[in-house]
C-alpha cells in the first residue's frame, strides 16, 4: 500500500512540474 502511495506521489509531482513548465508556454502562444 505504501509503495502505491509513493508511486502516485511521484507521478503527481512530475505532472505538476510538467504543467508548470508547459502552462507558461501555452499562455505566451495564446497571447500572440
Amino acid at each position: 500500500m505504501m509503495n502505491l502511495l509513493i508511486t502516485a506521489g511521484s507521478i503527481l509531482g512530475v505532472a505538476i512540474i510538467a504543467l508548470m513548465a508547459v502552462v507558461p508556454g501555452i499562455a505566451s502562444i495564446d497571447r500572440r
